[in-house]
This record gives structure tokens, sequence and C-alpha cells, in this order.
């Protein structure tokens, strides 16, 4: 049974933002979702506050703010949510995590974009359960001929 709490695995995606994308991932949130717990609200599309105005108005904070999103200073504060029914070991939230961090800093697919990403923090020196994940979805994105 996993015994983290959200400020436990906040704390470690803090500590990978630092370590794998010298902070450009700020404004994150990571949370908990499963197991009863509600999922997160994600919005991956539209990260700078131009982004917002144009799309909610000048009232976009309060607007996102009714819908469960959470506005920062500046942009919004996305979430990544890990799944706590599907991660039994330390090695499994750090893989999940890192495979979800690498999608904030990409283009949220499983797509090219996303295995350079997931191929850069590998020789980084990331954990090495993440080459698995990796050739996992690479061998789905094969097999579908596009971005999984």
């Amino acid at each position: 049974m996993n015994t983290w709490t959200d400020e436990q695995l906040q704390g470690l995606f803090e500590y990978y933002n630092r370590r794998y994308w010298n902070g450009k991932l700020d404004g994150w949130m990571v949370r908990w979702s499963g197991d009863g717990r509600p999922p997160a609200a994600a919005v991956d599309s539209m990260r700078q506050r131009d982004d917002f105005e144009q799309t909610f108005g000048p009232d976009w904070p309060e607007k996102l703010a009714r819908i469960g999103l959470v506005a920062g200073s500046d942009r919004i504060k996305h979430e990544i949510s890990v799944d706590i029914s599907k991660v039994s070991s330390v090695q499994d939230i750090q893989i999940t995590l890192l495979h979800e961090m690498c999608h904030a800093a990409s283009t949220g697919t499983h797509g090219t974009s996303w295995q350079k990403e997931m191929n850069r923090i590998i020789r980084a020196g990331a954990p090495a359960g993440l080459r698995a994940d990796l050739a996992h979805h690479q061998k789905i994105h094969e097999e579908v001929g596009g971005e999984a």
C-alpha cells in the first residue's frame, strides 16, 4: 500500500524539476488521484496568461476557479495526478511522475517530442525503469503509426 502524501509527491516533483528541467516546470501541482480521490483537472494546451485571456476574457482567473482550476499570478497552475491504485513501489512512483513530467515538458502525446524528452532525461541519469516505459510507448507509437 502506498503511504506517500501529496506533499511528498510534490517534493519529488520539485526535486526532478530542478534536476532535469532546471526549474522550467514551475507552476505545476502534483497530487494523488484514484482510490476514491477525484482526478486532477489539467490544462495542457494553453500555458500563457494571454492565451487564457484571449479564450476566456479578462476575468479568466475567476472563470477557471469556478470549474476547479487554480490560477497563478501570471499563468495557470497545471496539475499532474498520479493514480494511487497503479503504483506500488518507490520506483513506480518515480517512473510515473517522470513520465508525466515529460508530457508537461513536451507536446503532451507519446509522439516524437515526448520520446525526445524521455531520452534526454534517461541520458541525464533518470531511473533505469524509465527505459522500459519509453520502449513500451515507442512500440505502441510504431504500431498505430502516429501520435499515441
